[in-house]
């Protein structure tokens, strides 16, 4: 199920993916197809091991443009699968100034400022050969300081839109994305990949990617959709009895389906439980349109999907 509406608010529930077009200016353009290009030819691109006609630069920290946090010392290997690859140098390696413009104008444009960078994957630049693809897969939340594992939000700009195909597919659904627009979703929350490359054109992408405090989400009203009938909410609660679910899990539910608005942290705490395990209960009631939550209001160039 695929709810759109646009939105000039910055937030971004985890379930959410924003489309922006326009990021990249036509000269921005030009000089990072040329650049990604020459980087190419050069061998100095590295390829996935997942996705074998995917070629990728390091990965590098927005703070002072070099190496990403986790991944400076070139002897250490992941011992972690949080940490699933670590593309390496080929010669020196330094994205050009217009890869830091376009950045500094999606985090303004999304009001990113406050979310502090992505200390594995960071931002990098990706090309996809004519017949690759993106597979479909979800990131691992990652754990810093000793905190939980923690979601990220990764913001993937598209350069150079290939003659068909590339196009994101997130949580079996088509994104269409222009030529030059972003698109931003949280990478550990909701399955993605992309369609194959058709053409003779390779599809070239930004990427740039934040670690997000979730605590501030769980603080957002959702409840029964107004316009659900009675009759359709009995048999919902109807459908959950008869499937069997532990007591727990049942119990979610309920509170849930109760009547009025209430938050994730209301009822973590009402039911001492994590208040990811109720957002997970509610994704999939969002997702049926059995919840709702506010709707942000309009914006002319930024789209909103719920998925």
């Amino acid at each position: 199920m695929l709810n759109a509406s646009t939105s000039e608010a910055p937030s971004m529930g985890l379930d959410e993916v924003v489309v922006v077009d326009e990021v990249v200016t036509i000269a921005e353009r030009a000089r990072l197809v040329e650049w990604a290009t020459e980087q190419g030819a050069a061998g100095l691109l590295q390829q996935n091991p997942v996705d074998p006609l995917s070629r990728t630069t390091p990965f590098f920290a927005a703070a002072d443009r070099g190496r990403s946090v986790l991944t400076r010392d070139e002897g250490t290997e992941p011992d972690s699968t949080d940490l699933v690859w670590i593309p390496r140098e080929k010669g020196e390696v330094f994205l050009p100034e217009e890869f830091w413009a376009v950045r500094t104008r999606v985090v303004s444009r999304l009001g990113l400022e406050a979310l502090p960078d992505d200390p594995y994957k960071g931002s990098f630049l990706t090309c996809v050969s004519p017949g690759g693809d993106v597979h479909t897969h979800k990131d691992a939340r990652l754990p810093l300081d000793g905190s939980p594992p923690l979601p990220l939000l990764r913001c993937n700009v598209l350069v150079q839109r290939p003659e068909g195909g590339g196009l994101p597919v997130i949580s079996e659904t088509l994104i269409e994305v222009p030529e030059r627009g972003v698109w931003a979703l949280h990478p550990t929350e909701l399955m993605h990949g992309a369609t194959p490359v058709v053409g003779a054109r390779e599809r070239i992408t930004l990427s740039f990617g934040f670690v997000v405090d979730p605590e501030p989400l769980w603080g957002v009203a959702i409840g029964v959709a107004d316009d659900l009938a009675p009759l359709v909410l009995d048999g919902v609660r109807a459908s959950l009895r008869d499937a069997g679910i532990d007591p727990a899990r049942a119990a979610v539910y309920d509170a849930l389906l109760e009547p009025g608005a209430h938050t994730v942290r209301e009822l973590a705490d009402r039911l001492s439980v994590r208040a990811e395990q109720i957002w997970a209960e509610a994704h999939r009631l969002l997702r049926l349109g059995i919840l709702r939550r506010p709707v942000a209001p309009p914006s002319a160039d930024l789209r909103r999907y719920s998925l």
